[in-house]
């Protein structure tokens, strides 16, 4: 397991998101910090200069990945960056959440929530580790050992982020190889970066979908225990038991809806960046591989393993974000569910106080724009078509 399938994690994959450690107040350590995001945009314009050298067709669908996937890292590392301190608040809100249900909350919950997302954490790190170890890194790695050794063999580099530059350089000089370990640096770089980005709103939305789901169950039992007795008659003991588990309800509700707030700050800029971006590389990807079935097979393949890593980029947060808005549909539904009817004009008002809460719902979106949920993911694969569409009929 590269990770613990558990919630403190969350605080290393928040580094890695962020390129920072912790906050320091030492000049050389923020410039140190703000130095790495500064170079990783650079080599991403530089990305798409090396596309331009190294011939468009030939290298589309493998460049527009690489720089897709930097663009993206360096754009959602700079603000989780300058938000890492939102991220800690939402960490913060989660262990107090699930330390106040933990007695309401079954082992099957816990992992039929957060199971999946763990999963899908483990096998994102994996292939992109192992995707960064065998194509991007060994071929370079081995060319410069044999040159050491003096052993003459064909250039047999792939191409990666600044293949474009090391084609236009003679081979073995010292440009050569600094451009070649350049292009290691970034590609190991953005991609430990794309893991933390991945990762963190992967498993704020799973454990806030944990909190839904546990609060629906409370809410349950409560509207279990109103149906069996009568609350007719205000101040009596039952009445009382009542009145407190639903204030209890409320305050669960309200933290849940301050999660969201922060969700939506920490995670709804990168994720709608994302989406947009995401748009163009699968359409991309999709034409790269269709041109090279009958040409380069191994060629083929990588683009093939990209597109579906991109499809699923794109698909796992909108599945969790769906979740989350399906679950706090639910909790309205719960709540409009109460026999209210039955209770006392005091119970009443804080009943009323609840559904308030409750018709705001939990959506997570960018004011308002690209909110994770199916619509959103259908039109990330009707804006792909469309480009693809328009690109084979251009070229």
């Amino acid at each position: 397991m590269i990770f613990k399938p558990e919630l403190s994690s969350i605080v290393s994959l928040m580094k890695l998101a962020s390129i920072r450690n912790d906050k320091s107040d030492k000049p050389i350590i923020r410039f140190l910090i703000m130095f790495r995001h500064i170079f990783e945009v650079v080599l991403t314009i530089g990305t798409a200069i090396s596309c331009y050298v190294a011939g468009w067709k030939n290298n589309i669908g493998l460049v527009m990945f690489y720089s897709i996937i930097g663009t993206i890292a360096c754009v959602q590392s700079i603000y989780f960056l300058y938000n890492y301190e939102t991220g800690k608040l939402i960490f913060h809100d989660l262990k107090m959440l699930m330390k106040i249900q933990e007695l309401d909350r079954t082992q099957d919950m816990l992992h039929n929530e957060t199971d999946f997302t763990w999963k899908w954490i483990q096998m994102y790190s994996f292939n992109l580790i192992a995707f960064m170890i065998l194509y991007s890194s060994s071929p370079i790695l081995v060319e410069f050992i044999l040159f050491i050794l003096k052993i003459e063999v064909a250039p047999f580099l792939p191409p990666l982020p600044l293949n474009g530059f090391i084609v236009g350089t003679e081979r073995h000089t010292i440009l050569y190889f600094c451009v070649c370990f350049a292009s290691i640096y970034w590609s190991v770089s953005g991609m430990l970066a794309a893991i933390g980005n991945q990762s963190v709103p992967a498993i704020y939305l799973s454990y806030h979908s944990l909190g839904i789901t546990v609060l629906l169950e409370k809410m349950k039992k409560l509207k279990r225990k109103i149906d069996l007795r009568s609350m007719h008659f205000r101040d009596t003991v039952d009445e009382k038991v009542a009145v407190r588990e639903l204030i209890h309800l409320i305050q669960e509700h309200k933290l849940l809806l301050r999660l969201t707030h922060n969700i939506n700050l920490y995670c709804g800029f990168p994720l709608a960046v994302q989406n947009i971006m995401i748009s163009g590389c699968v359409c991309l990807l999709a034409y790269a591989f269709l041109t090279e079935i009958n040409t380069d097979i191994s060629a083929m393949l990588v683009n093939a393993f990209c597109l579906v890593l991109m499809f699923l980029i794109a698909g796992i947060p909108c599945i969790l974000g769906q979740r989350v808005e399906t679950l706090s549909y639910q909790l309205c539904d719960g709540l409009y569910d109460l026999p209210w009817y039955k209770q006392s004009p005091h119970l009443r008002k804080y009943l009323n106080m609840a559904l308030r809460q409750a018709n705001k719902g939990m959506k997570i979106h960018y004011h308002g724009r690209s909110p994770l949920n199916h619509n959103t993911l259908i039109n990330i694969l009707n804006t792909s078509y469309s480009y693809f569409m328009v690109l084979q009929s251009s070229l």
